[in-house]
């Protein structure tokens, strides 16, 4: 009977320490942590067109980093803001179509673009006037005391 307590006991003893892990082999596998919600930014670019010269242009929107969700344009020039899709930075491009500027003054505008994670693009759009070559007085210049175009003494 001794035996058998002593048995019993050794066997006991085994499949106490194997079970206590104490050969530190086995990996720790940390608790999953929640992912912490990115903070929505805001950024600004600016794009320039030259008078009548170039009237389109392909704009990569460097600050957003998710899809376009939405833009809003209060442009009457600005005639055509279509996503595209995105560029190789992975940011989304746009395509920008703007009418013609027939003024001698330059003229600026903005469009706000925000992507699905609300990161927002401030994009300022502006167009030089149209020039005047030097020597010959704009017709449309009514502030002008030099004859227009045409016009006789």
């Amino acid at each position: 009977m001794k035996q058998i307590k002593l048995l019993l006991l050794i066997v006991m003893s085994v499949v106490f320490l194997m079970a206590c892990g104490g050969g530190g082999d086995d990996p720790i596998i940390p608790e999953p942590q929640p992912e912490k919600p990115e903070t929505p930014t805001t950024s600004t670019q600016t794009v320039t067109f030259m008078a009548n010269e170039q009237l389109q242009q392909t704009v990569t929107l460097t600050g957003l980093k998710a899809a376009i969700a939405d833009f809003d344009n209060q442009n009457s020039w600005v005639t055509n803001v279509i996503p595209l899709g995105y560029g190789g930075t992975g940011a989304p491009n746009v395509s920008i179509t703007i009418s013609e500027n027939k003024s001698n003054d330059s003229r600026s505008g903005v469009v706000t673009f925000k992507d699905t994670k609300q990161n927002t693009v401030i994009l300022t759009i502006s167009q030089s006037g149209v020039s005047t070559p030097s020597g010959i007085e704009d017709p449309h210049d009514t502030q002008s005391d030099q004859p227009a175009y045409g016009r006789q003494h």
